[in-house]
C-alpha cells in the first residue's frame, strides 16, 4: 500500500479557484463594500449574505460562517485550513452541527470573503449553506462500512450535493430545502425529517438480477410543526434519482409560499394540496426532466480512506470483525478508561479486520488545536480521512483493529478520548442563546447540566441503552429534540414583572425501519429543574419498565398522562422573592429575559410593503447586471426574474393582493394589470418574456443583457403606474376614513352583536385561562408577546389578548392563525378589541 502524504504536504496542495468560484467570492465582497460605503443597507444584503453561507448571530458586529460538508467527509488537509481559518478569524472554537456542517463564530463580516477564499483552495465552500437554498446534503457517516446497508449511498449524496450547488433552479426557493441519504432502514440519517429523504435499496428479479435504487420520502420536517415524510417512490432505480430530486425542488418553487415564511417548506405545501395532487405535480416536472440530458445522474469518485489493497470488492459481506472484535480481545478491567472507549465508541465494520471510531466532541465543538492533532491521526489511522455524524461527533474509519491502543493513546494526547459516544450521556445541543439571535434559552449550558447525571460511565449502563437526549433553545429542533427519546426545547414563563427560563419535555422521538416517530410533549419544566425531571423519568422507566420493554416502548405505554402526574411538583415556579435562582438560565450571570427573538411577522402600512417591493425588486436587477458583466448568465437570469416576481407583488399591494406562491402572483398580475389598465398592450408578450427568465427557459447567454434591460422597462412602468395611482400609498381594502361615522356606528354594533354571540358559544367548550391586556403596545411586540405567551401553554387552552383598533387587531390575528393557532373570536368593544385564540 503506498504511504499517504503528510498533512505539510497535503496543506499546500492547495488548488487553483475556477473562474466561477473567484467571481462568486468578488460579487459577494463588492456587496460588503456596498454595505461599507452605505449604498446597501443591512435588510437588502441579508438575503445574499445567507445565500453565502454568512448568518447573522446574537451579539453585533460578528456573524457566524457556516461551511458545508456534503455527507459530513473531510480530509486531513482540509481539517488543517478550517483550524487554520478557526484560528486566524474565531475564538478558535469549531462547532459540528446536526446537518454535518462546520460552524465558525464571532467573525467579522469584512473577513467573510477571505474566509471563503481560503476554503475554496481545500475545496470547501459556504455557499447556499443557509438561505432559502438546497442546504448541505446529508448522509449516514458509516454508509460503505456499516454491515447493514443495501450499499454506498456516500457517492449518491455528493452527486445530488454537486448538482445543486450553485444550480439556478434553487438559488430563490421559498424557503430552505433539506436533503438526506440513508444506507439502510434503521434510518440512521433521519429521512422521515427532511424535505426529501432517500433511502438505499435492492430490487431482485426473477433471474436474481440486482438493481440498485432508492426509497424516496417527500415533506417531512421539524420546528414549531412537525411532519413525518411521506412515501413518494417504493423504488426508483439510482439512474432515476437526479430526476426525481429536481422534480421535487421544481414543485417547491412553483407552489411553495412566498407569502409567509412560517408555511412555506415543501409539507404545507403537501398539508394543502394533499400528497394524490402533489404527485401528479410531480409527475409532470419529472417527465419533462427526462427529456433533459443535464439531469442525467453522474457519480463522482469519492475518497473515503479506504486502503487500496482492500478496494476490491470492499463492499463485500463481511461478518463484521467477529473473533477479531477489538472489544473482544481487550483483556483490560471493564472500567479503565480505554476499555469503556472501547465498549462505547468502537464499532464493527462490514470488513473484517477493520472498525469505525467515534470521536465524541462534547457539544460539537473543537478546538483548532485539537484539529490539527486530528488530521496527523487520520492520515495516521484512517487514510486521511473522517466523517461528521449527525450527533455532532467524528467518526474515523478503515482503522485496522491492531492499531486501536496506539490510536487511543494518540485520542488522547490530543484530548479527544472521551468515551461515551452516541450514548445517552452524549448530549446533543443546538448553540442556543449563546450566539444564536432567535433561540429563547442557553440550551448548551443546560446540556452541561445535564452530562452530571451521567459520571463514571453511567451512561454506558445497559438499560439505558438507545437513549439520547437532544436540547434546542427553541422550537426550531435545530438539536431534532423531537426525534429524541428524551427531547427538550426552551420556553419562557412571566411571573409579575419577572421572567424564568423553561423547558418543554417530549419523550418517545425515535427512527426504525418500520417509520419515523415524534416525540410527544409532556409538560413545561423549569430549567433549574429540568434535571431532576430527567432523572425522574429514567427512574420511573427503571422500576416499571416490563421484562424487555424499551425506553421508547415505555414511554408509548405510560403516556403523557403518567409522565405529567409524576412530574408536576416540578412544574412549579417559585415566586421570585421566594427563589430568585429560577429566574436564572444556567450559566447565566444577571436575570433571565427574553431578547432578540427578531421582528416578527406584522406587516406596516401599505406604503412600507410597496417600497420594500421596489427596493427588493432594484436589488435583485443590480445582482442581475453584475452577474451577467462577470458571465454567469444562468444566475443573473435567475436574479432577473426574482426582479420581476418583486415587482409585480409590489403593484398587486395596491389591489390588496399578498400571493403566496410565483404562480398565484403572475396569475393576479395578468388579471389586474396585464388584461386591462395603463399596462393593457404595453406587454403583450409578457407571457413569453417570463417564459423566457424562468428556471431553464433561456435559450442562451447571448441575449442575456438584452432581457435584463428590459426588466429594467418593466420595473419602471411599473414605478410609474404606481406613481400616478389615485389609491395614493393604500390600496382599497386598507383605505380607512372613508366611511361615514352613522354607518361605522352601525357597523360596529352590528359586528359586537355577531361576535358576542359566536364568543359565547365558542367559550362555553372552551374557558378562557389565560388573558393579556397589550393595549397601547405597537406592532410588532404585541405579537412576540402572544407567541411567546402561547408557548407556555399546552394545546387547546385559550388565550384571550386586548389589542388596540387598526394595525394591532389586523396584524396581530393574522399572524397567530399563520402560527397554526385557532382564532374563535375578534370583538370590538368600544375602542379596542378581544382576540380569543385556541393554542393549536
Amino acid at each position: 500500500m503506498a504511504p499517504f502524504k503528510t498533512v505539510e504536504e497535503k496543506k499546500s496542495s492547495t488548488v487553483q479557484l475556477s473562474p466561477d468560484v473567484l467571481t462568486e467570492i468578488e460579487s459577494f465582497e463588492s456587496q460588503v463594500e456596498k454595505i461599507r460605503q452605505g449604498k446597501t443597507s443591512l435588510d437588502q444584503f441579508r438575503p445574499f449574505r445567507l445565500q453565502h453561507g454568512v448568518y447573522g448571530q446574537r451579539q453585533p458586529n460578528v456573524q457566524m460562517f457556516r461551511v458545508k460538508i456534503p455527507f459530513g467527509g473531510l480530509n486531513a488537509e482540509q481539517l488543517i485550513r478550517l483550524a487554520d481559518v478557526a484560528e486566524e478569524y474565531t475564538n478558535g472554537i469549531l462547532h459540528t452541527t446536526t446537518r454535518q456542517d462546520i460552524q465558525l463564530h464571532w467573525i467579522s463580516l469584512y473577513k467573510c470573503g477571505e474566509i471563503m477564499r481560503k476554503i475554496a483552495e481545500v475545496g470547501l465552500t459556504a455557499r447556499e449553506a443557509c438561505g432559502n437554498t438546497v442546504r448541505n446534503v446529508t448522509g449516514c457517516p458509516k454508509s460503505g462500512v456499516c454491515p447493514d446497508e443495501a450499499f454506498d449511498v456516500t457517492p449518491y449524496a455528493s452527486s445530488i450535493s454537486k448538482h445543486f450547488l450553485r444550480n439556478p433552479v434553487c438559488q430563490s426557493m421559498p424557503r430552505k430545502f433539506k436533503i438526506s441519504f440513508s444506507g439502510c432502514p434503521t434510518d440512521c440519517a433521519l429521512p422521515g425529517m427532511h424535505d426529501i429523504g432517500v433511502v438505499a435499496v435492492k430490487k431482485v428479479d426473477k433471474e436474481k438480477k440486482e438493481t440498485l435504487g432508492f426509497k424516496v420520502f417527500v415533506g417531512g420536517g421539524l420546528g414549531a410543526m412537525p411532519r413525518v415524510a411521506h412515501l413518494l417512490e417504493e423504488f426508483i432505480p439510482a439512474i432515476e434519482l437526479t430526476r426525481v430530486c429536481e422534480a421535487v425542488v421544481r414543485v417547491f418553487d412553483r407552489f411553495g409560499n412566498r407569502k409567509n415564511r412560517n408555511r412555506a417548506r415543501l409539507k404545507f405545501i403537501i398539508d394543502k394540496l394533499g400528497m394524490t395532487q402533489f404527485n401528479k405535480l410531480y409527475r409532470e416536472e419529472y417527465e419533462k426532466l427526462k427529456k433533459k440530458a443535464e439531469v442525467q445522474l453522474q457519480l463522482p469518485a469519492v475518497e473515503d480512506g479506504r486502503p487500496a489493497e482492500r478496494s476490491k470488492g470492499g463492499n463485500g459481506n463481511g461478518n463484521g470483525n467477529g473473533s477479531h472484535s477489538p472489544v473482544a480481545v481487550s483483556t483490560e478491567n471493564a472500567l479503565s478508561p480505554y476499555a469503556y472507549w472501547l465498549k462505547t465508541n468502537v464499532q464493527p465494520q462490514k470488513q473484517p479486520g477493520f472498525s469505525m471510531v467515534h470521536i465524541r466532541l462534547v457539544l460539537g465543538d473543537i478546538h483548532a488545536s485539537a484539529l490539527r492533532k486530528l488530521a496527523e491521526i487520520t492520515n495516521t489511522y484512517s487514510g486521511g480521512h473522517l466523517r461528521i455524524t449527525v450527533n455532532q461527533n467524528l467518526l474515523l474509519r478503515w482503522v485496522k483493529n491492531e492499531t486501536l491502543p496506539a490510536l487511543y493513546e494518540e485520542l488522547k494526547h490530543a484530548g479527544l478520548e472521551k468515551g461515551g459516544a452516541e450514548t445517552i450521556s452524549d448530549i446533543v445541543s443546538c448553540p442556543g442563546a449563546d450566539t444564536c439571535g432567535i433561540a429563547i434559552t442557553s440550551s448548551k449550558q443546560m446540556a452541561t447540566a445535564l452530562s452530571g447525571l451521567f459520571n463514571n460511565g453511567q451512561g454506558s449502563s445497559p438499560d439505558l441503552k438507545g437513549i439520547q437526549i437532544k436540547i434546542s433553545g427553541c422550537q426550531n429542533s435545530c438539536a431534532q429534540h423531537h426525534m429524541a427519546p428524551i427531547g427538550l426545547h426552551g420556553v419562557s414563563k412571566t411571573i409579575g414583572e419577572h421572567t424564568a427560563p423553561f423547558y418543554e419535555l417530549h419523550l418517545g422521538g425515535r427512527t426504525a425501519p418500520e417509520g419515523t416517530t415524534f416525540a410527544k410533549a409532556i409538560v413545561k419544566v423549569p430549567a433549574k429543574n429540568v434535571p431532576q425531571a430527567v432523572q425522574k423519568v429514567l427512574s420511573l422507566y427503571r422500576e416499571k419498565k416490563e421484562e424487555g420493554e424499551s425506553f421508547v416502548q415505555f414511554t408509548d405505554r405510560f403516556g403523557k398522562k403518567g409522565f405529567a402526574g409524576e412530574l408536576k411538583t416540578l412544574t412549579d415556579l417559585p415566586a421570585f422573592d421566594d427563589n430568585p435562582q429560577y429566574f436564572y438560565d444556567w450559566g447565566g450571570t444577571r436575570e433571565f429575559e427574553v431578547v432578540d427573538l427578531g421582528p416578527g411577522e406584522c406587516a406596516g402600512g401599505a406604503d412600507a410593503m410597496i417600497k420594500t417591493s421596489f427596493d427588493e425588486a432594484d436589488m435583485e436587477l443590480n445582482l442581475a447586471k453584475e452577474l451577467n458583466e462577470k458571465k454567469q448568465g444562468a444566475f443573473a437570469i435567475s436574479k432577473a426574474y426574482r426582479a420581476v416576481v418583486a415587482g409585480i407583488k409590489g403593484l398587486l399591494i395596491l389591489k390588496a393582493i399578498e400571493p403566496a406562491t410565483d404562480t398565484e402572483a403572475f396569475q393576479a398580475f395578468e388579471e389586474h394589470y396585464l388584461n386591462r389598465g395603463a399596462l393593457a398592450g404595453k406587454f403583450s408578450d409578457f407571457k413569453t418574456f417570463k417564459e423566457r427568465l424562468e428556471i431553464g427557459g433561456h435559450p442562451s447567454s447571448n441575449d442575456v443583457a438584452q432581457d435584463i434591460v428590459r426588466v429594467g422597462i418593466f420595473l419602471e412602468e411599473a414605478r410609474i403606474l404606481y406613481a400616478l395611482s389615485d389609491a395614493g400609498s393604500k390600496p382599497e381594502t386598507l383605505k380607512t376614513g372613508h366611511e361615514s361615522e352613522d354607518a361605522r356606528a352601525t357597523r360596529q354594533v352590528e359586528n359586537e352583536k355577531t361576535a358576542v354571540v359566536a364568543e359565547a358559544e365558542q367559550i362555553k367548550e372552551f374557558a378562557a385561562n389565560a388573558k393579556m391586556d397589550l393595549r397601547g403596545v405597537k406592532c410588532p411586540i404585541n405579537f412576540v408577546r402572544t407567541k411567546l405567551k402561547l408557548e407556555m401553554m399546552d394545546q387547546g387552552e385559550v388565550l384571550e389578548v386586548l389589542l388596540d383598533e387598526g394595525e394591532p387587531a389586523k396584524n396581530v390575528p393574522r399572524s397567530v392563525k399563520d402560527e397554526g393557532h385557532q382564532i374563535l373570536t375578534l370583538s370590538p368593544i368600544e375602542n379596542y378589541f378581544k382576540l380569543v385564540i385556541k393554542k393549536a
